[in-house]
């Protein structure tokens, strides 16, 4: 497989070492890379729920997109991030952290953090 060498973003494109591999289906707020996965925190407006962190591989295929949870009506990400326990996590817009699997998108945990 492919490793990254190089990755940048621009609205709603990734380009991974030099090639445009990802088009997303909304504005890209923020992306990380981890091991061969890149996962990306997409603008929740443009989209049609609020499940709004996708996974692409290299190549740029779609590997998942976050498991639903509701906690209020409304429960997009606001932010995505590893912390020093090396775990990968999203923030909501209601305060809830979740500690999410950056293989498979199902979240493993919550915890209400505001």
């Amino acid at each position: 497989m492919e490793k990254i060498t190089t990755l940048n973003y621009s609205d709603n494109k990734i380009i991974i070492n030099g090639h445009e591999n990802v088009v997303a289906p909304a504005n890209i707020v923020n992306c990380l890379a981890l091991d061969d996965f890149i996962i990306l925190l997409l603008d929740h407006e443009a989209l049609n729920n609020d499940d709004n962190i996708y996974c692409y591989d290299v190549q740029g295929k779609l590997e998942w997109i976050v498991e639903s949870f509701n906690w209020n009506d409304s429960h997009y990400f606001t932010s995505i991030y590893v912390l020093k326990d090396l775990n990968f996590y999203g923030y909501s817009i209601n305060g809830i952290e979740a500690k999410i699997d950056f293989k498979t998108g199902k979240i493993l945990s919550t915890e209400l953090v505001k």
